[in-house]
């Protein structure tokens, strides 16, 4: 019998979380089972082709009422009492919690394992495992001590800083938790104990290979004017501030440069203003989000991909962005920042450039030096896809994940 993993998840098969459904495929062709819960569930044109039968097989919280949730919390403490009060016990010493909104989530959270508990108690996975440290991984740790299950979580960036809740208690009751940095799993150890070591395994989020690349044009010939790809939200640590700031500057340089940004988001505003301000609305594009079935079609027609990603004034960042290895998948030179985990992903000068954070001129010198040597473009973009294939491989993170769940 396969072995069985629930996963957790805040929203799932939604566009700006790809690796998660990928890393379920990928799971399930390893011969895993790999049953999902979501906390929300994503409009449908936020969702690609690809992941759309994942929409029909996951249980999605956001569905059930707050009165069958309170209802299952009190069916619970009759049916199984124990357990129960001993997550009553852990939400009340659960650490850090910053504020009366802190208990008052988390109280939520374990209303909806409860009510999962009913649905998975009879029937319980081998493991259960979530997706970013805040709601689902939650969720989890309640789960976990209702039906006896072990569990594990996978953390991200910015909640890191800006949301810990009760991280330190979920770093002590999981079996094990996942980073995918070593950025990320250093600034854990330093803030919350050396004890965690053990516990800690990196696992990089990883992208499909090979990339089918039959559309692209040969690096430096596909048009005369050379285009630059940005790809992500439209949120301040994304840095599109800056890469309008720099478009600005290659241009009073009279460097012939495209630039595209394809993604949605709040900045949207403040980046048309920019664009308008400075006069860049044929060197400047903002195209929207899109499908990620169309991401080729842009890559196969950019020559240099940037993401000049910054730390937010409310300590919001990325943490090593999918997009930047998708690019270098695509022998696209890729420039972007010295923070966070991106050193991990990009040895500046050899698979990509990395520049300082908020550097408008820093980021123009880098992208006009590629803009004017397809040689140098060709160069970095050819270590950039090995670098990728070695250490970002979906593949290889998979079979990493699935001997994590196997041993525990």
């Amino acid at each position: 019998m396969p072995r069985t993993v629930l996963y957790i998840a805040p929203s799932l098969p939604v566009l700006t979380c790809t690796f998660i459904y990928r890393e379920i495929f990928d799971l399930r062709k390893l011969g895993l089972e790999i049953e999902t819960v979501s906390m929300n569930k994503p409009p449908i044109d936020k969702v690609s082709e690809e992941a759309l039968s994942i929409l029909e097989s996951t249980v999605y919280l956001d569905g059930v009422s707050l009165l069958s949730k309170v209802f299952a919390l009190f069916r619970s403490i009759f049916t199984n009492p124990r357990s129960t009060l001993s997550c009553i016990s852990i939400f009340l010493s659960a650490r850090p919690m910053q504020s009366f909104r802190d208990y008052m989530r988390l109280g939520y959270h374990l209303m909806d394992a409860c009510y999962l508990s009913f649905i998975y108690r009879k029937n319980k996975p081998h493991h259960i495992h979530g997706h970013f440290i805040t709601g689902a991984t939650s969720i989890s740790m309640f789960l976990s001590e209702l039906i006896s299950v072990p569990f594990s979580f996978t953390m991200h960036a910015s909640a890191l800083w800006i949301d810990p809740i009760a991280l330190e208690t979920k770093l002590g009751r999981c079996k094990f938790c996942v980073s995918i940095s070593e950025y990320n799993k250093n600034y854990v150890l330093e803030t919350y104990g050396e004890q965690w070591r053990s516990k800690f395994n990196i696992v990089h989020c990883g992208i499909r290979l090979p990339i089918d690349k039959t559309a692209q044009p040969a690096p430096g010939l596909r048009q005369e004017r050379v285009r630059v790809l940005a790809v992500g939200q439209l949120m301040k640590r994304k840095g599109y501030d800056v890469l309008i700031e720099a478009a600005k500057i290659a241009k009073e340089r009279n460097s012939d440069i495209l630039w595209t940004i394809v993604g949605e988001g709040s900045e949207r505003p403040i980046l048309e203003e920019l664009i308008q301000k400075y006069g860049l609305q044929e060197t400047v594009i903002l195209d929207g989000a899109q499908p990620h079935e169309k991401i080729p079609n842009y890559l196969s027609t950019s020559d240099i991909f940037t993401l000049p990603c910054v730390i937010g004034t409310d300590k919001t960042r990325d943490g090593i962005p999918v997009a930047l290895m998708e690019a270098m998948a695509w022998q696209l030179p890729v420039v972007s920042t010295n923070i966070v985990g991106l050193p991990e992903l990009i040895s500046s000068g050899h698979d990509g450039i990395l520049v300082a954070p908020d550097s408008p001129l820093e980021l123009a010198e880098a992208v006009i030096s590629l803009a004017d040597s397809p040689n140098l473009r060709g160069r970095i973009g050819a270590a950039a896809e090995a670098k990728v294939a070695d250490e970002f491989n979906a593949r290889k993170s998979a079979v990493q994940l699935a001997e994590l769940f196997g041993s525990h």
